[in-house]
């Protein structure tokens, strides 16, 4: 919703102007700090390639942890 929606509806329901530009600014600041599905799904996706990053890196770790064991051997 804009800002002059909201503007214009709460004048409508007979707020002052000065307090419909306050509210306004309320919701504007708050819908500013949101997220949205996009930036959820964006995280979820970048949280699942870095546990598979990390899982491959550790199975690698392990690898060459027992082959060397087995050279030491």
């Amino acid at each position: 919703m804009k800002t002059t929606e909201i503007l214009t509806r709460l004048e409508s329901v007979k707020f002052s102007e000065q307090q419909a530009r306050v509210i306004a600014e309320i919701f504007e600041d708050t819908h500013s700090e949101l997220a949205t599905k996009e930036n959820v799904e964006a995280v979820v996706t970048k949280a699942k390639y870095d546990l598979v990053k990390w899982i491959v890196g550790g199975i690698i770790a392990n690898g060459l942890v027992a082959t060397l064991l087995k050279l030491i051997a």
